[in-house]
């Protein structure tokens, strides 16, 4: 990628939540050789150093959502997660797979907000990953042509979600 992201999708999540959704997920990001194995292997080399002195052994994975352009987002104790909100600041185009998640701000569900998800984010249904009917992976390669788009998107909506000032 033009901006340094070296990974297509990336995900890193315990197993809480929808504990078969999350299994889905990581079985098909780490059998993909854009996601996972040597890339993510050498990413995590570079960022070695800042894991030891600041992170003391385990690299955020805010930090690395900014190597990747997709991020999955599992639902976790709730239908939505801190993670699609990380991914977004982070300025990787979250895949939420939640089929109750609704976001801040947004429009969605009758909501009156400025933002429309659909413009920032995609959407894989939360049953078929759950079933293995449907692949993250296929929506992430289907949305490859819109990416500029999405991060042009998710950069405007990024200031709704910032925590910092």
């Amino acid at each position: 990628d033009a901006d340094g992201r070296s990974l297509l999708a990336m995900y890193h999540g315990g197993r809480h939540g929808c504990v078969v959704v999350r299994d889905a997920i990581a079985a098909e990001v780490k059998a993909d050789p854009e996601c996972s194995g040597a890339t993510y292997a050498k990413l995590l080399v570079r960022y070695q150093k800042l894991v030891d002195a600041r992170f003391r052994g385990t690299l955020p994975r805010q930090a690395v959502m900014h190597a990747a352009r997709f991020c999955p987002c599992p639902e976790g104790d709730s239908p939505s997660a801190k993670r699609q909100y990380d991914a977004v600041i982070a300025g990787c185009v979250p895949v939420v797979a939640s089929d109750d998640a609704l976001w801040a701000f947004s429009n969605e569900a009758g909501l009156d907000g400025p933002l429309d998800p659909s413009e920032f984010a995609l959407h894989v249904p939360e049953a078929g990953l759950a079933q293995r009917n449907a692949s993250l992976l296929e929506a992430v390669d289907a949305a490859r042509s819109r990416l500029d788009a999405l991060r042009s998107h998710g950069s405007k909506a990024a200031w709704a979600y910032r925590y910092y000032p």
